[in-house]
């Protein structure tokens, strides 16, 4: 299920559900779930003895789609995040988002950015 929602405390939705088997059967085979929010990106994966990784916009140095080759067709692929700090994973991958997700992500990891750089 992916829904469009707004929560004022923790940001505005705009992915929520488990990967499209266009770009992501094996993830989600996985049990892979994600909320991408304009705040934070959390990234469930297991079924039984599952995982929760939360990511910080403000963490995220940068953001790259790979299309897949079954869903590059259809705007679906890999998000890949990057991020700052080096002590943590340094990258995430998300499988199976659509084009149209990763555009609205990369434009709030630069919106957040851009309200960091101004802060200072």
């Amino acid at each position: 299920m992916n829904t469009l929602l707004k929560e004022p405390l923790r940001g505005e939705v705009i992915f929520q559900g488990k990967p499209s088997i266009l770009g992501g059967l094996i993830a989600r085979l996985k049990g892979h779930k994600y909320r991408i929010t304009s705040r934070n990106i959390e990234i469930r994966t297991g079924v039984i003895n599952g995982t929760v990784d939360n990511v910080e916009l403000w963490r995220i140095r940068d953001v790259r789609f790979l299309p897949s080759v079954v869903g590059g067709c259809v705007n679906f692929g890999t998000i890949v995040i990057f991020l700052d700090d080096e002590s943590y994973y340094s990258e995430h991958r998300l499988h199976g988002i659509g084009r149209n997700v990763f555009e609205k992500l990369e434009n709030f990891v630069r919106e957040i950015k851009t309200e960091g750089e101004n802060e200072k």
